[in-house]
């Protein structure tokens, strides 16, 4: 039914988010890299799962636990900077996660032993000069199926911040701007 999922369909929405986040880490690499210009390049250390595949790889319901964190230093621009791809699929939820999850939100039915799975890409770039912030962002899914009706429940997450060493008002407009004119693009101030 429309109300419960199928786990075929969970396993391609949870699926398609990871490649997402994996191809995203993949252009976003890419572009600091070009944006840096000192020659320096990110560092790959593939862990868990994730240790022999390929960015050409698709995750797979088979895939597992796993990730991808990728470190550049000594750059012109990124005095040291990460951006890691984390991957957990089938784990079981603690009675102290399951508390924490149906807090959140009155209509979780979670309960300790539910199966979840969660993907993440984070980002932290310290830069090497005081006037431009360190960055931080990152982009999530949770999906949590309950071991005793079936029923999924899956939440999208994130956020982005700047950390200033030295305050300029015309930065703080320009990042909030376009955070704005960002969620304006998918979420009208107008519609309903």
């Amino acid at each position: 039914s429309a109300s419960t999922p199928s786990k075929r369909c969970d396993d391609d929405l949870f699926n398609d988010f990871a490649n997402f986040l994996q191809t995203t880490q993949k252009d976003i690499i890419s572009q600091l890299e070009s944006v840096d210009g000192s020659g320096e390049h990110f560092s790959e250390d593939r862990w868990g799962a994730l240790t022999d595949l390929t960015y050409s790889d698709q995750i797979s319901p088979e895939t597992c636990s796993g990730g991808i964190t990728r470190v550049l230093q000594r750059g012109d621009v990124i005095e040291k900077g990460a951006c890691s791809l984390t991957l957990i699929q089938n784990g079981k939820l603690t009675a102290e996660r399951a508390k924490a999850v149906s807090g959140r939100n009155d209509n979780a039915n979670v309960k300790e032993g539910d199966v979840f799975s969660a993907a993440a890409l984070s980002i932290v770039l310290h830069t090497r000069s005081p006037n431009v912030p360190t960055f931080r962002s990152d982009v999530r899914i949770f999906l949590v199926r309950s071991e005793e009706n079936g029923e999924t429940l899956a939440w999208f997450g994130g956020g982005a911040d700047l950390t200033p060493y030295y305050l300029f008002d015309e930065d703080i407009k320009e990042f909030h701007g376009k955070q704005k004119e960002l969620c304006d693009n998918y979420f009208p101030p107008d519609a309903e």
